[in-house]
């Protein structure tokens, strides 16, 4: 049997993937965010990433900002 494993955590996204999370609507809104620096992104090859953390901290900073 193999023993429990516990899920790992995704430190990065891609664009598709960070679209899937629901934190932005459409692509033109999350590149929007990345232009203005409001979240984290890096290009590793022909592929951009996005940080976990920032999509993390725009979400908790648009729900603080709605309150």
């Amino acid at each position: 049997m193999k023993p429990d494993r516990k899920p790992v955590e995704r430190l990065a996204y891609t664009v598709k993937g960070a679209l899937e999370t629901g934190a932005f609507p459409n692509r033109n809104k999350l590149y929007d965010a990345i232009n203005r620096g409001d979240v984290d992104s890096w290009k590793d090859g022909r592929s951009r990433m996005i940080s976990a953390a920032s999509l993390r901290r725009y979400v908790e900073d648009r729900v603080a900002e709605a309150a």
